[in-house]
């Protein structure tokens, strides 16, 4: 009848909207999935940064709890910033070559201890908070690696739910537009 045929008429032009929006949606959980996982990527080259640099303030740190005044040389007192004098330099006056009293080279020599274990202390103070910003900035990766992981599982959990919503319109799509090409029946 009419009143039929206009009916399916209607709930044809219903579906193709209904259609048309899920395919937008569909799109846009797509583009949404390609956008997480280029940034868990992203994420992945952070955090293998942050392990080297980890690696690398951590040697840092080994090597300044390692350094003993006793054994320093030029060489790991220039890394650490702090004076060094050879200790035969020590027994004589920088500037009229005479032999210094005992008491003024024990002095010099407790001033470059002191030194010496200062800026030992502040190395390692130093590379133990690298250590923990670079902790902290590696969490944070690791939780929006985690966040865009749980993102994607959801998204792919609703384009599933939108393509098969969109499979059951575009089947009785089918069938309306194949009932609406049979010719009308005209009353005798």
């Amino acid at each position: 009848s009419g009143a039929d045929r206009t009916n399916l008429i209607e709930k044809k032009a219903e579906l193709e909207n209904e259609g048309c929006a899920l395919e937008q949606k569909i799109e846009l959980h797509k583009s949404a999935i390609e956008h997480c996982k280029q940034k868990i990527e992203t994420n992945k080259a952070k955090r293998e940064k942050l392990l080297a640099e980890w690696r690398e303030i951590n040697e840092t740190k080994a090597a300044q709890i390692s350094l003993q005044f006793d054994k320093l040389d030029k060489t790991k007192a220039s890394q650490l910033g702090v004076e060094f004098i050879e200790s035969d330099e020590i027994l004589f006056c920088p500037t009229c070559g005479q032999e210094l009293p005992e008491e003024d080279k024990e002095n010099k020599l407790m001033d470059m201890r002191q030194n010496f274990e200062k800026r030992k202390q502040q190395a390692i103070s130093w590379a133990e908070q690298k250590l923990e910003e670079n902790k902290r900035e590696g969490l944070k990766v690791k939780e929006d690696t985690e966040m865009m992981e749980k993102v994607i599982e959801n998204r792919e959990i609703d384009m599933q739910k939108a393509e098969q919503r969109l499979s059951e319109i575009n089947k009785r799509y089918a069938e309306i537009e194949e009932i609406l090409s049979k010719p009308i029946e005209q009353p005798d």
